[in-house]
Protein backbone atom coordinates (compact mmCIF):
# COMPACT_ATOMS: atom_id res chain seq x y z
CA UNK A 1 0.00 0.00 0.00
CA UNK A 2 1.28 3.56 -0.79
CA UNK A 3 1.30 6.76 1.39
CA UNK A 4 -1.86 9.11 0.06
CA UNK A 5 0.56 11.75 0.80
CA UNK A 6 4.65 11.03 -0.53
CA UNK A 7 3.37 8.10 -2.11
CA UNK A 8 5.75 5.83 -0.35
CA UNK A 9 5.27 2.41 0.72
CA UNK A 10 3.61 1.83 4.56
CA UNK A 11 4.67 -0.19 6.80
CA UNK A 12 1.79 -3.08 8.53
CA UNK A 13 2.04 -2.47 12.46
CA UNK A 14 -0.25 -4.78 14.33
CA UNK A 15 -4.44 -6.08 13.49
CA UNK A 16 -6.53 -5.53 16.00
CA UNK A 17 -9.84 -7.11 17.25
CA UNK A 18 -11.99 -4.30 17.43
CA UNK A 19 -14.01 -6.04 20.21
CA UNK A 20 -11.14 -5.44 22.25
CA UNK A 21 -10.14 -1.26 21.50
CA UNK A 22 -13.69 0.00 20.02
CA UNK A 23 -16.97 -2.42 20.96
CA UNK A 24 -18.91 -0.09 18.96
CA UNK A 25 -17.24 -0.21 15.91
CA UNK A 26 -19.19 -1.72 12.84
CA UNK A 27 -15.79 -3.68 11.71
CA UNK A 28 -14.36 -7.03 13.18
CA UNK A 29 -10.61 -6.17 12.18
CA UNK A 30 -8.79 -2.67 12.71
CA UNK A 31 -5.35 -2.72 10.69
CA UNK A 32 -2.45 -0.16 11.62
CA UNK A 33 -0.06 1.07 8.95
CA UNK A 34 2.52 4.02 9.04
CA UNK A 35 4.84 5.53 6.73
CA UNK A 36 8.03 5.65 7.91
CA UNK A 37 9.01 8.30 5.34
CA UNK A 38 6.52 11.23 6.14
CA UNK A 39 4.89 9.42 9.50
CA UNK A 40 1.45 9.33 8.28
CA UNK A 41 -0.37 6.55 10.49
CA UNK A 42 -3.70 5.02 9.11
CA UNK A 43 -6.13 2.78 10.81
CA UNK A 44 -7.90 0.61 8.00
CA UNK A 45 -11.17 -1.09 9.17
CA UNK A 46 -12.35 -4.49 7.79
CA UNK A 47 -14.47 -7.39 7.72
CA UNK A 48 -17.51 -5.36 8.69
CA UNK A 49 -19.73 -6.85 11.09
CA UNK A 50 -23.17 -9.02 10.19
CA UNK A 51 -26.05 -6.98 11.94
CA UNK A 52 -28.62 -9.07 13.20
CA UNK A 53 -32.64 -7.76 14.11
CA UNK A 54 -34.04 -9.58 16.64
Amino acid sequence: MKCFYCNKEVRWNNDFDTEDTNPESEHNIVSMYQCDNCQTWYEVYHDKKIKYNG
